[in-house]
């Protein structure tokens, strides 16, 4: 083979002169045959029929499956929608409420906020209330 790999200088050095050393002295004869006939079947290759049939009737065949599915889908569309909003307003609803509560009912709620890393307390501040 004649790749090099150029991000090593030293082993390029190597490969470079291992591939020179092939091509004088005739050891490269197995590789040469089998790019020559990479290279007659590539410019033999009419590209656009290769092309469409590689690359573009599968997408043509993937394209029409998925839009036999999306008619489906779309029936059911606005159906899932519902119960998503549904079920978020639910959750919402639920924890506005048991927050609203929490604080409701918490004696004298006291917020704080510590400085980043501080957050574990040794005693009791002094302006808390012991009951």
């Amino acid at each position: 083979s004649f790749l090099v790999d150029f991000d090593d200088a030293a082993s390029a050095k190597a490969r470079l002169a291992t591939v020179v050393d092939h091509l004088s002295s005739g050891q490269d004869s197995a590789m040469r045959s089998e790019l020559a006939n990479r290279a007659k079947q590539l410019r033999s290759l009419d590209f656009a029929t290769e092309v469409q049939r590689r690359l573009l009737i599968p997408a043509t065949e993937a394209s029409s499956k998925w839009r036999r599915r999306l008619r489906w889908l779309l029936l059911f569309e606005p159906l899932l929608r519902l119960i998503a909003f549904v079920v978020a307003l639910v959750l919402w609803l639920s924890f506005w409420i048991g927050t609203r509560i929490l604080y409701a009912l918490s004696c004298d709620p006291l917020f704080r906020y510590l400085p980043p890393g501080t957050a574990l307390e040794t005693e009791w501040p002094s302006t808390l209330k012991a009951w």
